[in-house]
This record gives structure tokens, sequence and C-alpha cells, in this order.
């Protein structure tokens, strides 16, 4: 659920942001390696259980799928609001102080 929902940010801000940028401005690397990362640290918390618990990981109770929602949406907020804010930067940074 997590790798899914995580993954399905990652496609709809790459498909949106490469269509609507025709100045070529913004970059996706960062935000994509952050939720490579997060994606990896997940795989590998499966791989974990799978070999703990067997097949019965991919059963989760009502309450750790409601827990691992408010995860991915925390992960999800945080990367995003970092993203923005490092473009932010980057934007100020470049900005030209004469106004030409």
């Amino acid at each position: 659920m997590i790798l899914v929902l995580a993954m399905l940010v990652c496609g709809v801000l790459s498909t949106v942001g490469f269509v609507k940028d025709c100045s070529h401005r913004y970059h996706f690397e960062l935000l994509c390696y952050m939720f490579f990362g997060s994606m990896l640290m997940w795989n590998v918390d499966l791989a974990a259980a799978v070999a703990e618990e067997g097949f019965e990981a991919f059963k989760p109770g009502i309450d750790e799928l409601i827990d691992d929602l408010k995860l991915s949406l925390c992960v999800i907020a945080a990367a995003v609001v970092f993203w923005a804010f490092c473009l932010k930067l980057t934007a100020l940074r470049s900005a030209d102080p004469a106004g030409v």
C-alpha cells in the first residue's frame, strides 16, 4: 500500500511537471531521490517482514493499514514541502537583484 501510493505520487508529479513545464525550469531529481529512498526503505522492511512472518505479512489488519496510510501521507507531504522549499531557494539564488 505504501509503495503503491508513493509510486503513484511520483508518477503524477513527474507527468504533470514535465507536461506543464515548457521552460524546463523545474527539476525532479531531488524529489525522485527522496521517493526512491522511501520506497527502498519500505521494500527492505517488507522483505524483513516476509522473512519473519511469511506471507502473513501481506494480510495486515485494519489498524496496520491506517498506520501505513498515515505514514505514507506524512512522508509524501514532507518530501513535497522540502522539494518546494529547495525549488524556492534555488529560484531566490538565481534571481537577478537588479531586476533586469
